[in-house]
């Protein structure tokens, strides 16, 4: 299944943020992973947050891999809003004093999420919920606003060293 693809990639972003670091001297990396699906019914049926922090700057690394070989269908089950995971990604930022720091974005896919004005996660577009689940759904809304608001947090990250995004789709062949 596409679950254990993902795990072995975030696996494989840490190691090779650490061991290209390392070979080039930097020292003490710190490393925090985002999932793009995560999300508590609410707000009538509208999913918030649209992501979850699974860990803040660390550079315990073999606790990242634990928090990686715990993830499940359900961590990353077809919803994807970057404006949300950007947003809790410069939180995230904002708190941390640490130096040389990465990010790992988990997702399971293309981005179909967005971030409406009450702050909850409402998908757009031809995105078709799963079977008995309750979303809020505003079929005119494309994703490219959410896609823009991403890119603006994003260009604003001075502190970030760097981050890599994993995604497995249905859609690739």
């Amino acid at each position: 299944w596409r679950l254990n693809y993902v795990k072995d990639a975030a696996k494989q972003a840490v190691e090779t943020i650490k061991s290209s670091c390392s070979q080039q001297g930097v020292n003490n990396i710190n490393i925090g992973l985002v999932t793009f699906n995560y999300g508590n019914a609410s707000h009538e049926g509208k999913y918030e947050y649209g992501t979850k922090i699974l860990s803040k700057f660390t550079n315990k690394y073999d606790d990242l891999i634990d928090i990686i070989d715990e993830l499940d269908e359900y961590d990353l089950e077809g919803r994807t809003n970057y404006e949300a995971a950007f947003a809790a990604t410069d939180q995230l930022l904002g708190k941390s004093t640490q130096a040389n720091k990465y990010v790992v974005f988990i997702t399971d896919g293309e981005a179909n999420g967005y971030t409406d004005g009450d702050g909850c996660t409402g998908f757009g577009g031809n995105d078709v919920p799963a079977a008995g689940t309750e979303t809020y759904t505003d079929p005119a809304k494309d994703n490219s606003e959410s896609l823009n608001q991403a890119q603006q947090i994003a260009e604003n990250w001075t502190d970030l060293s760097g981050f890599y995004t994993i995604a497995v789709s249905n859609n690739v062949k």
